[in-house]
């Protein structure tokens, strides 16, 4: 239970900080800013000032809405395609997003993806379970169609019940922060958000991506998600975290 102190401490802390306030926010999401129908969210508002909401307008599809968290499970997704230009024009960047994984893998909740024939994803993050429960943390570059590969760092971590999780890139390497741990990614870095050889991404979505034959699930509760064109400082992110703890 928080008392009053705490509370108008916490109450002080997000008055005097806001993620978009770090600059080049590209959008930014906290869970007590949406628009619900019948306790579902039909809008995820961005905070960023620049009007890039993600929407559904599928009640089946929305995910509903507890304790300042988005709940995505089996078909629930929230579509920001109008916006994805502002995307896919990125060669830096950091996104940085506060999660609770509600099942054995987590992927990254922001997919860009074209539907087609190479079915293309946006540079993601996953966070696969192993058979003793420790994690690890991959970067996938693309999925579906080519793939040219998946790093994987930090065999052994143990991610609590919601944590934060970074990646930022230079346009060449990548840097990756889990629940306040920087890690060092692998040998197959380049440090590309997108690898849209031959093709145009067309989807931008919050739960889920779309292949051609359908969606692909995250089953995760979201909290916060940020995303920047350009690559925040350690001293930065670490005042982001602090802000998605108060949500």
């Amino acid at each position: 239970m928080i008392d009053i102190a705490e509370k108008a401490a916490i109450d002080w802390w997000k008055a005097a900080f806001l993620p978009p306030s770090l600059g080049n926010s590209v959008f930014s999401f906290r869970g007590d800013k949406v628009t619900l129908v019948s306790n579902k969210v039909s809008g995820f508002l961005d905070q960023s000032g620049n009007g890039r909401d993600f929407i559904q307008t599928t009640d089946a599809d929305r995910p509903t809405h507890t304790d300042n968290t988005l709940i995505f499970t089996t078909n629930e997704f929230l579509d920001g395609s109008a916006h994805i230009a502002a995307v896919t024009s990125l060669n830096t960047g950091t996104f940085i997003t506060r999660v609770k994984r509600d099942s054995d893998s987590f992927v990254f909740p922001l997919t860009a993806s074209e539907i087609g024939v190479d079915n293309r994803l946006m540079q993601t993050i996953r966070i696969p379970t192993d058979a003793v429960g420790s994690d690890e943390v991959q970067i996938i570059r693309q999925h579906g169609g080519a793939s040219i590969g998946t790093d994987s760092v930090g065999a052994g971590l143990t991610h609590p019940n919601f944590f934060t999780i970074s990646v930022r890139t230079n346009g060449s390497r990548y840097l990756l922060r889990s629940n306040g741990v920087n890690l060092t990614v692998g040998a197959n870095d380049n440090g590309q958000w997108f690898n849209d050889v031959g093709g145009t991404l067309d989807t931008l979505l919050i739960g889920a991506f779309k292949f051609s034959a359908g969606n692909f699930f995250s089953e995760i509760s979201l909290k916060g998600l940020d995303l920047y064109s350009d690559e925040k400082t350690d001293a930065e992110i670490a005042q982001i975290e602090r802000f998605y703890l108060t949500l």
